[in-house]
C-alpha cells in the first residue's frame, strides 16, 4: 500500500500532460484498493487481542465484502492493463495518427468507463448479502454476521453464474489481448530498431563520419531522435510499459490455468475431492495478485527517469536509492 501510495503521489505531483501517466494512475489506484481490502480483511487479528468478539463481527462482515473488492478490482486492472497494451500497440504501429486521437481527455474518459463498467457489473454479487445481528452465547454479547438475502433466494444461481462467467471471460480476454498486442509491440518497435542500425550503417569514409560527429546536421539530430515517429523518450516509454503487460501475463496465465481446472474437473472445488490442491492453489493465486500491485513501483523507478526524477523530489530517500543504482 505504500509503494502504491509514493507511485500516486509522484504521477500527481507531475500531472497529466500525457495518456501514460492517466492509465497508468487508474491501475495503481485500483491496486491500492486491493492493498487496502488485504488490510481490512487482516485486521482482524490484532483486533482480536483487544476483543475477541468485536474480532469475531469485524471478521464475519469483512471477509465476504473484502474478497468481493479484491476480486473486482484484479478484473479492473486486468482489463485496464489490455487496454494499455492496445493503445501501445497502435502508438508503435501508427504513431502521428495515434497522437491526435489518444488524448489526455480521451485518454481519462476511456479508463474511467472501463473502470465504471467492470466494477458495475459485478456490483449485483453484493445484493446476495446483508448484515444481521445475532446473539452470542459464547461472549454473551450481540455480534454481526453476514447472511443471505431474499434476492439471494430469489436470483442467487443467476447472479453466481453472471459473477463466475465474467471472472472466467475478463480475464481470458484480458490474456489474449496482451499477448497480442505485447508481441506486435514488440516486432514494431524491433523494426524501428532495424531501421536505425541499417541507417547508421551506411558505409562512408572516416573523414565524413569525424565531420558529421563534429558538426552533425538538423536532419541528423532529428533522425537521430526520432525513428518510426517515436522519439528516443517513448521508446523508452514503450519498453517500460511492455515490461508492466508482461507481469500482467505471467500473473493471468496460472489464473487460467486455475479456471481451467475448475472447468475440467467437476470434484475441483470448495468441499470437493481435490479442496486441498483448490485452496492452494487460491492463495497463491492471491499472493500473486499481491505482489502485482507491489512492482510497479520498481519497474517504474528502474526504467523511468523521470519517475525517478520525481521521486527525487519529492523522497529524499529516493535520491540515496538513485545514487547507488
Amino acid at each position: 500500500m505504500i509503494a502504491n501510495a509514493i507511485v500516486l503521489t509522484v504521477f500527481f505531483r507531475q500531472g497529466f500532460k500525457d495518456g501514460v501517466n492517466i492509465s497508468l494512475t487508474s491501475m495503481v489506484m485500483w491496486d491500492l484498493l486491493k492493498c487496502v481490502c488485504i488490510i481490512i480483511n487482516r485486521m482482524e487479528r490484532p483486533i482480536s487481542l483487544i476483543s475477541p468478539s468485536f474480532s469475531e463481527s469485524w471478521f464475519s462482515v469483512t471477509v465476504i465484502y473484502t474478497e468481493f473488492f479484491f476480486i473486482i478490482s484484479c478484473h479492473v486492472t486486468y482489463v485496464l492493463a489490455s487496454y494499455v497494451s492496445v493503445e501501445r500497440c497502435l502508438y508503435v504501429s501508427i504513431p502521428f495518427k495515434v497522437r491526435s486521437i489518444f488524448t489526455p481527455t480521451f485518454t481519462l474518459e476511456v479508463v474511467s468507463v472501463i473502470s465504471g463498467l467492470v466494477f458495475g457489473s459485478h456490483l449485483v454479487v453484493l445484493f446476495l448479502f446483508r448484515v444481521v445481528y445475532v446473539t452470542s452465547l459464547k461472549y454473551n454479547v450481540t455480534l454481526t454476521d453476514t447472511t443471505y438475502t431474499v434476492f439471494y433466494e430469489l436470483h442467487g444461481k443467476t447472479v453466481m453464474t453472471f459473477y463466475n462467467t465474467l471472472g472466467t471471460t475478463l480475464p481470458l480476454v484480458s490474456f489474449v489481448v496482451l499477448c497480442l498486442a505485447s508481441l506486435i509491440t514488440m516486432y514494431q518497435l524491433k523494426q524501428a530498431s532495424s531501421k536505425i542500425t541499417r541507417h547508421t550503417g551506411n558505409p562512408v569514409n572516416a573523414a565524413s563520419k569525424n565531420h558529421e560527429a563534429k558538426h552533425p546536421t538538423s536532419l541528423q539530430v532529428r533522425s537521430h531522435n526520432y525513428s518510426n515517429g517515436m522519439s528516443q523518450k517513448e521508446k523508452k516509454v514503450n519498453k517500460m510499459l511492455l515490461v508492466v503487460m508482461f507481469v500482467y501475463i505471467a500473473i493471468l496465465f496460472p489464473r487460467l490455468l486455475y479456471y481451467m481446472a475448475s472447468l475440467i474437473q467437476p470434484e475441483y472445488g470448495l468441499f470437493k475431492k481435490y479442496h486441498t490442491l483448490f485452496t492452494m492453489s487460491s492463495k497463491v493465486l492471491f499472493v500473486f495478485d499481491v505482489v502485482n500491485a507491489a512492482t510497479n513501483i520498481f519497474i517504474f523507478f528502474k526504467m523511468s527517469s523521470n519517475f525517478r526524477a520525481g521521486m527525487s523530489q519529492n523522497f529524499s530517500c529516493a535520491r540515496c536509492m538513485h545514487r547507488e543504482i
